[in-house]
């Protein structure tokens, strides 16, 4: 963390917002989101799917385009 903050400094960034970057990556990366949930079957009645596979079936069916 202090070298990707030192990164950061160097490139710029304000004080402020590498602290945030700091507090955001820290809680994301600690492990408190290692457990799979399943929010997405209670809710949609169905289990939830890979991203990956999400994403090809989206983009082949023209959903995206504009």
């Amino acid at each position: 963390m202090a070298e990707f903050k030192e990164g950061l400094g160097a490139g710029g960034l304000p004080n402020g917002l590498i602290d945030l970057l700091e507090e955001l990556f820290t809680q994301v990366l600690d492990g408190r989101n290692s457990q799979v949930a399943n929010v997405v079957e209670e809710v949609l009645g169905r289990p939830a799917r890979d991203f990956g596979d999400y994403a090809r079936d989206t983009a082949a069916n023209g959903t995206w385009r504009v």
